[in-house]
């Protein structure tokens, strides 16, 4: 067992170096053929309109993003209030979008959780659980997407694809079916205890995260020209998570946008990718950051009002 853990490790260490040189070379060689004044000509060229149709669908992404945290308030019952939770859930999401994970969906997010009165322990599976919820809903999309039509993929072999749509969809299953069978039992794993959720629950959470998934993707589509389809917007959705994950770098910067590059340079010319893609980060990135920052300083004055009136009780006992 020790071996095998060995390898493990020695496997990751040296894949994960391999994978983000890979990307971070992917970027490097995309940047000296960006023409920037035809970059801006494309960010200039979309109207209000568009704007705020993005913005919408950016909302809502964000709002049931912000709900993730709620399967974890379910699975371990806690008696924070919900629209706490979901505050405090969108800072965390935000600023993990901006700053990196673990600024945002650990630093943050442990902070405030702990700030209102929840245990490390607690806080730490409330964060798990909103973490495997939204990669949940990637991974059963990205099975049915590279099962149903696996797209050509320059960057990826086709035969590779049809082995992984189906392996993805095999994990989805394996999950309901843990969760149909095992529903009750208790895991021990190190120094946690796991125990499978309802069947209702894993549905809800495949249902709402792919939602989430699906609105993302709609909020870049608006800003794509009409060369590009809804479904290839996904395909390379798809493809830079996974690589913004492998690379380390905050929010996918410059990941993204060269992976679409990759993937759909050769039906639309780049710098009016970048351009929507630029609008895109605007809409789903900068704008919500703004806010999030805002209700960050809300939640911390909420949180030492909360502190003070407690010490303020303790002295008048």
């Amino acid at each position: 067992m020790k071996l095998k853990k060995h390898w493990l490790q020695r496997a990751r260490m040296i894949l994960m170096p391999v994978l983000s040189l890979f990307v971070i070379g992917l970027v490097v060689t995309r940047v000296d053929t960006i023409k920037w004044h035809e970059v801006a000509q494309a960010l200039t060229s979309f109207d209000a309109l568009t704007m705020a149709e993005a913005l919408a669908l950016a909302a809502l992404s964000l709002l049931i993003c912000s709900a993730y945290d709620l399967f974890g308030r379910h699975y371990i019952g806690h008696k924070l209030p919900k629209p706490l939770v979901m505050r405090i859930a969108f800072v965390g999401y935000v600023f993990t979008l901006n700053l990196g994970s673990l600024i945002g969906g650990m630093g943050f997010r442990f902070r405030l959780y702990t700030r209102f009165g929840l245990s490390a322990g607690d806080t730490g599976k409330v964060i798990g659980t909103s973490v495997f919820t939204n990669w949940a809903g990637y991974v059963l999309l990205a099975g049915l997407v590279f099962t149903i039509a696996p797209p050509h993929i320059t960057l990826i072999p086709l035969p590779l694809l049809r082995v992984l749509g189906p392996a993805l969809l095999l994990v989805t299953a394996g999950y309901l079916t843990l969760c149909f069978i095992g529903h009750g039992r208790e895991w021990e794993f190190k120094r946690w205890k796991l125990y499978a959720p309802p069947p209702l629950f894993a549905l809800l959470q495949l249902v709402v995260s792919s939602a989430s998934w699906l609105l993302i993707v709609a909020v870049i589509h608006r800003f794509m020209p009409e060369e590009v389809s809804y479904a290839a917007a996904l395909v390379a959705l798809l493809a830079s998570a996974i690589a913004g994950v492998v690379s380390f770098v905050p929010g996918g910067l410059g990941v993204l946008e060269s992976v679409f590059i990759a993937l759909l340079g050769s039906e639309v010319p780049a710098n009016r990718l970048l351009g929507a893609l630029i609008a895109y980060r605007m809409a789903y990135y900068f704008i919500p950051f703004a806010l999030a920052i805002l209700a960050y300083l809300s939640l911390e004055w909420r949180a030492r009002r909360g502190v003070e009136g407690l010490a303020e009780a303790g002295e008048a006992r």
